[in-house]
């Protein structure tokens, strides 16, 4: 777009995800409302959102709404919005008496933010490798942070399983004899 943001352009316009996201908060979908507060940049009304979503559930799984929303952002490249959406969160659940959010993964969270603010990959694979059962709790937390680490680092992901010896089977017809 002539004299327009590209990020405008390749996700929409943030307002208009924000409508979006009121809209479907105000019809009782949750997780479509958090898909546009993605792309809203309004991390506040998304803290917002996701703490009365977060009050409906578990005390003790607070930490994992807050990560897994922390780490979307993060995979979006937004650690302003990440940031900002952190500390609002535990504000706003400081004030309904903060249960949950005493543990390691809300650790971690907060690490990892400091820890993508500065050019620290080793730093990075550390907080990963010892907040790993934290991480295993919801295995979505793990594809979220390997993308990260592909975005910020240019770490390229483990491969695992199938595809090890698919990746396996590939080298060795294409590096063949000669």
């Amino acid at each position: 777009l002539p004299g327009g943001d590209r990020n405008v352009a390749a996700r929409g316009d943030p307002a208009l995800h924000l409508l979006c996201a009121r809209a479907l908060v105000a019809a009782g979908d949750r997780a479509g409302a958090a898909t546009h507060f993605l792309h809203a940049e309004a991390p506040v009304a998304f803290a917002q959102m996701v703490v009365a979503w977060a009050n409906d559930g578990y005390t003790r799984e607070r930490d994992l709404f807050l990560a897994r929303s922390v780490l979307q952002l993060c995979c979006l490249g937004n650690l302003r919005d990440a940031n900002i959406f952190r500390s609002t969160f535990l504000r706003l659940c400081a004030r309904d008496g903060g249960g949950g959010l005493d543990s390691p993964l809300c650790n971690f969270v907060e690490f990892l933010l400091l820890t993508l603010e500065r050019d620290a990959e080793g730093l990075f694979k550390i907080l990963v490798d010892k907040y790993a059962p934290s991480l295993a709790r919801d295995p979505s937390l793990r594809v979220y942070v390997q993308q990260i680490g592909a975005l910020f680092y240019g770490i390229k992901p483990r491969e695992t399983g199938m595809e090890a010896l698919m990746s396996s089977m590939m080298g060795m017809l294409g590096g063949g004899g000669g």
